[in-house]
């Protein structure tokens, strides 16, 4: 290796340390000026029960294949990539949902939906928690992910995630994932 690709490695690695560090245990100093601010998905809003319900039964947990609802093309072939959307509306999400069900009713007056695809190295992997992450460099959407499956193969395997988070204009968001 030369001299410039090691200085590179050693950049990168850097770079991927402080992100890491960014999500990692929610743990921040309140009296920092200017301190970073998480957002973790809220909870107790109308109509949780039937909102959780319905990404339970469309979004597959870890091992469960692939949504047959969402993250799908025009053709009606799954999309293998990394896809993540912040719905501000119903219409919006009906424009992303191919399924039969009805969709629960979302009050976008006071929240947005994130709702995501990360594709994984192997399978088995489950998502424990989110948090969406500001800094001055932008929106990060750390999930915390942990894998249990003995299986270790190359298969790519999607991991599935929503959150409803406070009304506000959300740029592009960053997503990592923390193992």
């Amino acid at each position: 290796m030369n001299t410039n690709s090691r200085i590179f490695s050693r950049l990168l690695l850097a770079v991927m340390g402080v992100i890491a560090m960014s999500c990692s245990d929610n743990k921040v100093d309140d009296t920092v000026a200017g301190k970073p601010e998480f957002t973790l998905p809220l909870s107790g809003y109308d109509n949780e029960t039937a909102i959780e319900t319905f990404f339970a039964s469309e979004l597959p947990t870890a091992d469960k294949g692939f949504s047959k609802n969402f993250f799908i093309d025009s053709d009606g072939f799954k999309i293998n990539s990394d896809m993540n959307y912040v719905i501000h509306s119903n219409k919006e999400l009906s424009d992303i949902y191919v399924g039969d069900k009805s969709l629960p009713s979302f009050d976008f007056d006071k929240f947005i939906l994130i709702i995501g695809q990360k594709m994984m190295p192997t399978t088995g992997y489950e998502l424990v928690k989110q948090e969406l992450y500001s800094d001055d460099n932008g929106i990060t959407l750390c999930l915390y992910v942990k894998n249990d499956s003995e299986y270790r193969g190359t298969m790519l395997s999607p991991l599935y995630y929503w959150g409803l988070y406070p009304k506000q204009e959300y740029p592009d968001i960053r997503i990592m994932v923390v193992n």
